[in-house]
């Protein structure tokens, strides 16, 4: 399975897919980008491990995460 996450810059949307492309669970909510790369990738992997654990698989599962920002990323 995968995690995808889109994230703007007041709102998140986040879902744990399989291979093929089928929603196993799915959150969204307010994240606000402007909290900085720690506290924004703190929230989401909470909110990651609910939704693994919400579509009843395995952590070990995970074979990959995709995320999209609003911006440009600084690689630092």
């Amino acid at each position: 399975m995968v995690l995808a996450a889109d994230l703007g810059t007041r709102q998140a949307r986040a879902a744990v897919l399989d291979l093929a492309g089928q929603v196993l669970a799915e959150r969204t909510g307010p994240l606000r980008i402007t909290d900085g790369p720690e506290p924004v990738l703190d929230e989401l992997g909470g909110w990651f491990a609910a939704l693994v654990a919400e579509s009843g698989r395995d952590a070990a599962e995970v074979c990959g995460i995709g995320l999209s920002v609003p911006g440009p990323v600084e690689w630092d």
